[in-house]
């Protein structure tokens, strides 16, 4: 079955489930639903029946970080958390818990094609924590844990964003901790800090890891943890902080990894995964700020001071700095006004690397009209 078909199935399958709490009933009640602290919308309402309160699944898997599989073929889903795996069946009032069967009470039940299961035990299996408040009304979920994921061709990666805990994922298999990221985000900030996690296969077949936590109002600052991995087990690890600007930095060139931690450049050879060479970013800059890594060749590097701005080809040979649009431009005093004066929306230069060929180095630029230009080794 195509990944497009299981998706498709997934999504229309709107997985509800309740909590045993002892409630009057009346469907038209409105139902809010706290998850860690925040206020979620639902595609479907909470509603009560019978006593119980029924939430969509789907969404609240989502929200708490679930891993959710439907086999259509059995009617059933899997879902994993980071201690636990549940699996539950639409023609079965049994749940399978880590290997153990119980029984679900109340059971599982189907309406209109849609499948419903008890909140209070599912919460409860996967270590979750429920609470009702009958006078608002008001259902709070708290997870021991917020994840972040990637995925990695038949596999996924985990970071827990509360305590920085990584987990190598495959299948419905339960998740396998392999090391810890230095990303503590606190429970009650987590939607001030926007995170993303991101997977690359290297050269000769590792794996780079690249975390990023964008914070602060209006979103101006980054950190960036980089975990390079080798059948999983982590090489090397680095953080960055970077303030306004942000530039992609290089991750590999050739048959090597390249890392920084904004005031070093490290570069491995992906082969062996030894570390080949150390670069003084400060020294070759001569700017005591972190650091942009924008290209790489034979005999130099292109770096970038954050705040400064400025995009700077250095030697560590020669320990030859030249400040590219110095350069290119000289010719232009328009332009070189603008790089020195402009300050919006961050200082410096707009020189985006594009490639080597010949021993002549191409940018783009945007400012005024964007074009390609050059600079000759």
């Amino acid at each position: 079955m195509s990944k497009l078909l299981k998706s498709s199935i997934l999504c229309s399958l709107i997985l509800l489930f309740m909590v045993g709490f002892s409630i009057k009933s009346d469907a038209k009640q409105t139902i809010t639903l706290k998850v860690n602290g925040w206020n979620e919308q639902l595609e479907s309402e909470p509603f009560i029946e019978k006593g119980y309160v029924y939430i969509p699944l789907r969404n609240v898997s989502e929200l708490l970080g679930y891993k959710v599989d439907w086999d259509v073929s059995k009617r059933s889903a899997t879902i994993i958390g980071i201690n636990n795996k549940l699996v539950l069946n639409s023609s079965s009032n049994l749940a399978i818990k880590n290997g153990k069967s119980m029984k679900m009470n109340p059971s599982m039940k189907m309406i209109n094609n849609k499948i419903y299961v008890p909140l209070r035990f599912i919460s409860e299996m996967m270590g979750d924590q429920v609470q009702w408040e009958q006078k608002s009304k008001t259902i709070s979920v708290t997870s021991k844990y917020i994840l972040v994921k990637t995925k990695y061709k038949n596999s996924e990666y985990w970071v827990n964003k509360i305590n920085g805990d990584l987990y190598y994922v495959v299948g419905s298999n339960l998740p396998k901790k392999i090391g810890q990221t230095e990303l503590k985000v606190p429970m009650k900030t987590q939607r001030d800090y926007r995170v993303s996690l991101e997977a690359k296969q290297t050269p000769k077949g590792n794996v780079l890891l690249n975390l990023d936590n964008n914070h602060g109002e209006p979103g101006l600052s980054t950190d960036r943890y980089s975990i390079y991995l080798k059948d999983n087990k982590i090489i090397n690890k680095t953080k960055v902080f970077y303030y306004n600007r942000w530039m992609e930095n290089i991750s590999t060139i050739q048959n090597k990894v390249v890392m920084t931690d904004g005031k070093k450049l490290y570069v491995y050879d992906d082969q062996t995964t030894k570390l080949i060479t150390e670069y003084d970013l400060v020294a070759l800059g001569g700017e005591d700020e972190n650091y942009f890594i924008e290209g790489m060749g034979q005999d130099y590097l292109l770096i970038r001071p954050n705040l400064k701005g400025v995009l700077m080809l250095v030697k560590p040979n020669t320990k030859e700095k030249v400040e590219l649009y110095k350069e290119i431009f000289k010719n232009d005093p328009e332009r070189l006004e603008y790089f020195e004066e402009n300050d919006t929306p961050y200082r410096g230069d707009d020189l985006k690397f594009i490639e080597e060929k010949n021993g002549v180095l191409y940018f783009k630029t945007s400012v005024f009209n964007e074009k390609t230009v050059q600079y000759k080794l």
